[in-house]
Order: structure tokens, then C-alpha cells, then sequence
């Protein structure tokens, strides 16, 4: 509670009037009458969701809860992140049942959460998205006490996919949940170092259930990877028994987020905790699912909702992105230098190295945005059938996410620290905001799926495109060989009349830049 009043009482400005004043005035000198109207270009940028995105955008910028604070202690940083996500939370800006109705709503909820604090849109993102979202779309009637409580905080989830041993082949994960014909319950367990559910957003401090994925076995059988829920913490917050929660500490950034690693030694549910809308274990052991396919099917299905994971974490990228540009550019055109007059009064905006550096990262945030948008619309159209936007295909969709989700994050990580550069010492001060956004750029790169690996996924996919619709015998083409150069590490070859994939070619590393 003392937190909570202290941040109240923060004064929203710091510097005097008329230094403010003045500012104002070098900001509006350097283009007084823009070629647009920037508020027609804000509703264009928006696409959707107007009414959410403005005010969001008041609440944020007038509420003194937002005011960023530096130098606390970690467990003080972790309880802001949470306390100000309940406030969004509280006023509506944000519901799990958003997935059912709009989902447009959820990504420009995390655009607008990460301006202020990415640690609290992270969070978000793993109530609303991960946990939350795979309850909706996986669990059933006898779930709804659970989803009941996610909107308001009552219920705080964790998404337990990722293990020590398996962070790019969940597939093969090991932590079993294994049948008990005799007391109709799961047995959760965690076979060996390797199996420990690893980095789990609010697993440290506030979760007090998780989505726990584990291979089902029943009768023997092995019947590929679901998701179960497991209480971890009681009502008071003690670890329930049978579970191991270490926390995961200091990171490099982004410490409101309270990760952990986690372990289960033969934790028992009720088998109703187990996630039924396609698959079920009927009392007595009989397993059913409407997945057809086999195990890698059935966990490509319960593990969907990385995609709109995906298309969260760009949203959350484009959103530190402009804010990043904003900074940066407002800061050139008031930081006033040596000019033509030999006097400082010539703002270094005015310089073409300030304009080559700046102007090509904010021309690429507004096309990266649009894109974006387009992304969102699908996804939207492809969960909601009755949004008449496009007509996509699921592997599409994954194609999509995956290559925006790379993209933005690349870009956050150049945008944010070009910026840094060329505002100078300005910039090394973490009030200007350009550290939290490098050290948040990294998790972009690698949260839900290592950009790398991603692109290197969007490319084969459009290249065996390519391939399939070649006639045989025919030159797949230069633009084949150029795309394989381009995006993969790897190149197609050709000796005599056959073509075929080396893995051995020496490429530049992607730096940002097209």
C-alpha cells in the first residue's frame, strides 16, 4: 500500500515551466506547418480500435501511476509491474474475451502497455495471451471458475511450455502427466534437470495457477503433449506441495517480470484440470481427440496460441519502437549546436548525419506498423470467421507471425540503440528511456522463438512455394537462389541437372538493415 501512495504522489513534470516552454517552441520552429494532419495519420496508424487506442493513451500519459521509477529494490519493481497492470486490468483496457470477439483489441492493448513499462506488458502478455488465451480456446464449461478470475487479477496464470532441455524442440519435452485410473487424478511429474519448465513469466512471485504442457500418458500410452492445469500457490501465496519454485533473479532488464523455473515431483490433479475442448481422458483411463494426426499435430494444436504470442510481442516491439523514434527525434530538434551563425542555436536535426541516421529507422517504424496491422487483421479474420477482412490459411498465419514477430524485434533492437547514439549523453541516462528498451529489444529476439530460427522458417516455407509450383525439369531461378542467400543459412547448389540445399555457406549477420 505504501508503494502505491508513493507512486501517486509523483509530480509529473520535474523541469520548470519555462524550460517546458521553451522546448515547445524549438519542437514546433523546426516544421511548423507539416505536409499531413497528424491526426489523420494517428487514425491511420491505429487501423482499429480507435476508441481503445486513445484512451489508452490519455490514461497513460496522465496517470502518475505510469511515471517510470529507477534505481528500487527488485521486489519493489515486481509489484509496480503488477499494480499497474491490475489498473489497466481495472479499467477495462484489457479482458481474455477479447480472443472471442476482437482480437485487434489485445495486440493494441500491448502497443500501448509497452510505451511505459515493458516488464507490465510482459506480463499482459502472459495472463491475457499465453495462460489466459489457452484456457479460452482449450478448456470448457467445467474451466469457466478459472477464466472467470483472469480479467480481474483474481486468478494469475503462467504458460509452462519451455524446459531447460527443450526450448526449440518442445515436442520432446519430458515432464509427464500420467493417468491414475484409481483416483481419476494426473500425475505431474518432472523427470530430470532437463525437464524443468524453464523462464515462466509470474512463475517467480504472482502466479498461483499454470498451464503445465506434458506428455499424457494413459494406460501406457503416450498420447502426445496437452495442457493441464495445476494450482501452484494457495490463496496466501505458499508453493503447493510436491513443486520446486526457484526464482530466476536479476536479468539484464525488464525486472518487473518475475521469471522462474519450475518443477513437479509427482503433483496430483483432478483429471477435470485437464484442458478438453479436443482431447479427453474419460474416467476409467479412455483417451479421445478430434486432432487427427499424431502427437506433432496434437501439440501444434494445444500450443496455438504462440502465434497470437507472436503478434503480441511485435506489437509490444512497434510500440517501445515509436517511442524510442519520438524520444529521439524530439530530442534533435530542441538540442540546439554550432550552426551557420557559429552560435549555438542551429538544432542538430538540421545536420544531415542526425537525418541519415534517424529518418530511415522511422520511415521503416511506420511501414513495419502498417504491415503489422495487416497481420493483426488476418489473424482476426482467421479466429473471429465473421470479421470479413481476408480469407488466410492457417499456415499462412504462421508464416506471418513468425516473419513480423523477427522483424520488429531486429528493429526495436537498432531503432533503440541508433537512437541512444545520437542523442548523446542524453541518451545514457535511463530517464530517457533508451536502456529498458535495448535490454527489452533482446527478449523480443528471443522470446516465443529465436528470430533467426523463425526467418529461417518463413524462407523454406516460400521457397518449397516456389518449388512446388516449378514444372519439372524446369530452373528454379535466380530468385530462388537469391532468397536462400538472402534469408538462410544455406544455399541451393546445382551439379549437372540436379539441385541441391548446402548448409555451409558463410553469410553476413542480419544487422537491422535492409
Amino acid at each position: 500500500m505504501a508503494l502505491v501512495q508513493r507512486l501517486h504522489s509523483i509530480r509529473l513534470n520535474t523541469l520548470p515551466i519555462r524550460f517546458l516552454s521553451e522546448q515547445a517552441k524549438l519542437r514546433e520552429a523546426w516544421n511548423p506547418n507539416p505536409s499531413f494532419d497528424p491526426k489523420v495519420m494517428t487514425h491511420f496508424l491505429d487501423d482499429q480500435n480507435h476508441d481503445l487506442h486513445a484512451r489508452m493513451r490519455e490514461f497513460l500519459s496522465t496517470d502518475k501511476f505510469f511515471v517510470p521509477e529507477y534505481d528500487i529494490p527488485l521486489a519493489d519493481e515486481r509489484e509496480i509491474a503488477l499494480q499497474r497492470l491490475k489498473q489497466l486490468c481495472d479499467n477495462k483496457f484489457i479482458s481474455v474475451h477479447f480472443f472471442s470477439t476482437n482480437p485487434t483489441a489485445v495486440f493494441a492493448a500491448h502497443e500501448n502497455a509497452s510505451i511505459v513499462d515493458g516488464a507490465m506488458a510482459t506480463k499482459m502478455t502472459v495472463q491475457f495471451n499465453l495462460f489466459g488465451g489457452t484456457v479460452l480456446k482449450l478448456g470448457t464449461g467445467r474451466h469457466k471458475e478459472i477464466l472467470d478470475g483472469i480479467d480481474s487479477l483474481t486468478n494469475i496464470g503462467c504458460f509452462g511450455l519451455s524446459e531447460l532441455g527443450y526450448g526449440n524442440n518442445a515436442v520432446e519435452m519430458e515432464t509427464t502427466a500420467t493417468y491414475d485410473a484409481e483416483t481419476d487424478e494426473f500425475v505431474i511429474n518432472t523427470p530430470s534437470v532437463k525437464g524443468q519448465k524453464y523462464w515462466i513469466t509470474n512463475g517467480a512471485i504472482h502466479a498461483n495457477y499454470m498451464v503445465v504442457f506434458a506428455q499424457l500418458y494413459t494406460g501406457g500410452v503416450n498420447n502426445g503433449i496437452h495442457g493441464v492445469l495445476v494450482r501452484i500457490r494457495d490463496d496466501e501465496g505458499n508453493t503447493m506441495p510436491g513443486l520446486t519454485i526457484h526464482d530466476m533473479g536479476i536479468k539484464m532488464g525488464l525486472n518487473g517480470i518475475d521469471n522462474a523455473k519450475i518443477s513437479f515431483d509427482n503433483v496430483r490433479v483432478p483429471r477435470e484440470n485437464l484442458l478438453n475442448k479436443e482431447s479427453e481422458v474419460h474416467e476409467g483411463g479412455e483417451y479421445t481427440t478430434k486432432i487427427s494426426g499424431n502427437n506433432r499435430a496434437r501439440f501444434l494444436k494445444v500450443a496455438d496460441q504462440l502465434l497470437s504470442g507472436r503478434i503480441c510481442i511485435a506489437s509490444m516491439s512497434q510500440g517501445a519502437s515509436k517511442a524510442c523514434m519520438a524520444i529521439a527525434l524530439r530530442y534533435s530538434a530542441t538540442r540546439l549546436t554550432a550552426g551557420p551563425t557559429g552560435k549555438s542555436d542551429f538544432p542538430i536535426l538540421g545536420y544531415q548525419l542526425q537525418q541519415h541516421a534517424l529518418i530511415p529507422l522511422l520511415a521503416k517504424t511506420y511501414i513495419y506498423d502498417i504491415a503489422l496491422k495487416g497481420i493483426q487483421a488476418m489473424y482476426a479474420k482467421f479466429t473471429v470467421p465473421d470479421r470479413d477482412i481476408y480469407t488466410v490459411s492457417h499456415r499462412e498465419i504462421v508464416m506471418m507471425c513468425c516473419a513480423i514477430k523477427a522483424i520488429t524485434g531486429w528493429h526495436i533492437n537498432t531503432a533503440a540503440t541508433i537512437g541512444r547514439e545520437r542523442c548523446g549523453g542524453q541518451g545514457f541516462l535511463a530517464a530517457n528511456r533508451f536502456g529498458p528498451a535495448i535490454a527489452g529489444s533482446h527478449s523480443s529476439m528471443t522470446a516465443e522463438g529465436d528470430n533467426s530460427v523463425l526467418m529461417m522458417k518463413v524462407a523454406m516455407e516460400y521457397i518449397a512455394d516456389m518449388m512446388a509450383k516449378m514444372k519439372p525439369g524446369k530452373n528454379p531461378g535466380a530468385a530462388i537462389k537469391l532468397m536462400s542467400v538472402q534469408y538462410t543459412p544455406g544455399v541451393l547448389l546445382r551439379k549437372g541437372k540436379k539441385w541441391f540445399w548446402s548448409r555451409y555457406r558463410i553469410y553476413p549477420q542480419h544487422t537491422g538493415y535492409s
